[in-house]
């Protein structure tokens, strides 16, 4: 190292000089005063030099960068000091200058040093005194950090004494601070009287009245680095040391913190002890989460099967499958999948095959993205250094610990980025290159605190990059799931209640569709049709007139639920069945034979259905007649064809149901009458009846 090398000629050279200014003072009284001075300060100063070289022989990793700057810029201005000494205390120089002060000389004493070569021996001496004090508070800086790491790295030692031990510490370093902020302020006093006389410049030849300027000679200038800016600003001129305290002590405290950062590697050593214990944190964590078996541990090597002769044989060895089916097949229909030791690799037997996390956030953000472009992925990730970090949401800054900005990760060579595992997958780092570390990092929830998954790319990214990532990640996420199945709709079949019939209308498309769908009410055909499938039956005429045998009454199709369908037409006129208004009754169209026996129906008008608790029930067994005739005697006042006024009908009708009532009335007499009879007399002459009527029906 270029330090450790110019640190032995420098204290070579130093003890040197201040043996021969020992020997100087020793032989002139006049000035061995200053000699001894200047002989103490180069001792002194050489021997902080070789303190600082041991300590970073011992240990060059706890000194920074500019504090090795700091060490050569002293030892320059050292060696530069030494020179100039030289020259003042040599022979030839003093000799020169002994007969510069002839001609200004009182008295008989022969001076060895003149008054200005005393006065600069003074500033150089002050100069001397500031480097050494310089490197004192640099060496004092270094054992300050070492006292702290071995606070942090010593669990042995009780917290109370390693805190003590660096409260000393620290208390030197302030102490040194102060003395070192003076001593430079003293050396810029002293450089203000060692500046020559003007009235020495000017000689009487114009050759010797102008003197050389070295730029390379110490001056206050270049102890300015080492100040404080605030101490810097003080007028040494027009104050003392007195007042210079009251300001150094208000700074002594600050100065220290800003020379444990810019001399030594402190607080690279505490982030990466950070990092150890994280990473420490890291393993507990992983060593004490329970294993679960995932579908990736299905391929299993299968165990080497050794002979008698220990030779590994080709035998076949049982393997665990790939693909188990399931115990029960979901319909029998289905074929039982064949058990195969190999697997298409197109075609993954899990998603966890081939992907390492699902990424369902990423996946859903995605698929509303590409439903809406208007809506943002929202993609929480986070910028990190040892010391700050920038937490975003997709590119905007969500939280930080720093009011800098996140540029300056980037130029932070310890930098990385975190993505949690739901966002982004292990394959997609690895295609797109990435080094990355896979951690579980505690997230509090309310009073429980659960661990996610998350990933540690070892470097800063920006939101381009990340969003590519979580865009591929859902590309190799769709690509491992199954193709959902086709809607297959429900074919039920219908019954007669919900066959549609040739009037039905459609619901309206404005139903609501959260109610519960109820079967469509069956409507009857339209009647104002001439093509009906089937003759409309007609309700009798009340015209006594055309009730009359003898004269043409019309004609009305067969009955199709008459007991005997094949009796031949007549001229009678048998009561039609009342169809209900809301059954759909086929009627076949009549045959060939009959059809010439009917004559067409004339266009009628249904009048409007009574109301339902009045319909009769529909029966579904043919009717004799007799009930034929009573059931249509109740419709016969809704006729429209009739004559009258719905007055006389109205009339007409109470009439016929007081004559029914009398007749209930006379059979009931006669029931009472003839209750000696039995049961099966009753039931012959109902039979009876109803065969006479029958037979009235067919002439």
């Amino acid at each position: 190292m270029a330090v450790l090398a110019a640190i032995l000629p420098l204290v070579s050279q130093s003890s040197a000089l201040a043996l021969v200014l020992y020997r100087l003072a020793a032989a002139d009284a006049y000035a061995a005063k200053e000699l001894l001075k200047a002989a103490k300060a180069i001792s002194n100063l050489a021997l902080i030099v070789k303190e600082v070289g041991t300590i970073i022989k011992e240990d060059d990793r706890l000194p920074s960068a500019e504090a090795f700057e700091t060490i050569e810029d002293i030892l320059d201005q050292t060696v530069n000091i030494l020179n100039e000494i030289n020259l003042l205390v040599s022979g030839q120089d003093a000799q020169r200058k002994r007969w510069s002060y002839d001609e200004h000389r009182v008295g008989d004493q022969d001076p060895t040093l003149t008054p200005q070569m005393v006065a600069r021996l003074h500033y150089l001496e002050a100069h001397l005194d500031s480097l050494r004090t310089t490197l004192s508070v640099m060496l004092q800086t270094l054992y300050t950090a070492q006292s702290i790491m071995w606070a942090r790295v010593r669990p042995t030692v009780s917290p109370r004494q390693c805190a003590t031990a660096v409260a000393n510490e620290k208390q030197q370093l302030e102490i040194l601070i102060i003395e070192q902020q003076i001593s430079i302020l003293q050396a810029s006093k002293l450089s203000e009287r060692a500046r020559p006389d003007a009235r020495l410049l000017l000689e009487n030849d114009s050759s010797l009245g102008l003197s050389i300027i070295d730029e390379t000679a110490p001056s206050p200038a270049s102890l300015a680095k080492y100040q404080d800016r605030f101490i810097a600003t003080l007028d040494t001129q027009t104050s003392d040391e007195q007042q210079w305290l009251a300001s150094v002590c208000g700074i002594s405290k600050s100065q220290l913190g800003r020379l444990l950062d810019r001399w030594t590697r402190l607080r690279q050593f505490e982030e990466d002890l950070l990092d150890a214990e994280r990473r420490l944190q890291a393993q507990k964590r992983e060593t004490q989460q329970p294993f679960v078996e995932s579908d990736s541990e299905d391929d299993v090597d299968p165990l080497p099967k050794f002979g008698s002769s220990g030779v590994g044989s080709d035998s076949h060895v049982p393997r665990r499958p790939d693909a188990i089916p399931p115990l029960y097949a979901e319909s029998s229909s289905r074929p039982i999948p064949k058990l195969s030791s190999h697997q298409d690799p197109a075609v993954p037997a899990s998603p966890r095959s081939t992907i390492s996390t699902l990424p369902v956030e990423a996946a859903a953000a995605v698929e509303a993205k590409d439903k809406d472009d208007g809506l943002d992925l929202e993609i929480p990730w986070t910028l990190r250094t040892r010391r700050y970090y920038w937490k975003y949401v997709d590119g905007k800054v969500n939280e930080s610990n720093t009011d800098a900005p996140s540029s300056e990760a980037f130029a932070h060579r310890h930098s990385w980025t975190e993505v949690q595992a739901s966002w982004v997958c292990k394959e997609a780092l690895q295609e797109a290159g990435y080094s990355h570390t896979q951690v579980q990092k505690e997230m509090p929830d309310g009073r429980r605190t659960n661990f996610e998954t998350w990933f540690c790319i070892d470097q800063p990214l920006t939101f381009d990059q990340v969003q590519r990532l979580v865009e591929r990640t859902v590309e190799l996420y769709r690509k491992t799931q199954p193709p959902s199945p086709p809607l297959v709709r429900e074919h039920t079949q219908r019954t007669s209640f919900e066959r549609r019939t040739p009037g039905f209308v459609p619901p309206d498309a404005s139903t609501d569709r959260d109610r519960t769908p109820l079967p469509p009410q069956a409507r009857p055909p339209p009647l104002d049709r001439f093509t009906t499938a089937y003759y409309i039956s007609q309700p009798p005429p009340l015209d006594r007139a055309l009730s009359i045998s003898g004269q043409a009454a019309p004609s009305y199709p067969p009955n199709p639920r008459s007991s005997n369908p094949q009796i031949p037409p007549s001229q009678a006129t048998p009561i039609p069945i009342p169809t209900h208004p809301n059954t759909n009754l086929y009627f076949p169209p009549p045959s060939p034979r009959s059809t010439r026996n009917f004559a067409q129906p004339t266009p009628y008008q249904p009048p409007p259905p009574p109301p339902r608790h009045l319909q009769p029930p529909i029966s579904t067994y043919g009717q004799s007649p007799l009930r034929t005739s009573l059931d249509g005697a109740r419709y016969e006042h809704y006729s429209s064809t009739s004559g009258n006024s719905d007055s006389e009908s109205v009339t007409r009708s109470r009439k016929r149901d007081g004559s029914r009532r009398r007749r209930r009335g006379s059979d009931e007499r006669r029931r009472k009458k003839g209750h000696g009879h039995g049961k099966a007399g009753a039931l012959m002459g109902v039979a009876g009846l109803t065969a006479l009527l029958d037979g009235l029906v067919g002439i």
